[in-house]
């Protein structure tokens, strides 16, 4: 038990960077990740704006 809390981070490190190489790898993540928010921002500004009233 004592083995696997020591070689935690540095096991979480490897996987986290092997994670990051494929995800920079591939365009249409790093499009998703981008466009993702910047729509639902606006969705929720222009679309749904006006039917929540939140007073003054």
């Amino acid at each position: 038990m004592e083995a696997a809390k020591k070689h935690f981070f540095s096991d979480m490190g490897v996987m986290l960077g092997r994670s990051m190489r494929h995800i920079f790898r591939s365009m249409d993540t790093i499009v998703t990740v981008c466009i993702t928010p910047i729509a639902m921002m606006l969705l929720f500004v222009y679309v749904f704006g006006g039917a929540i009233q939140t007073g003054t």
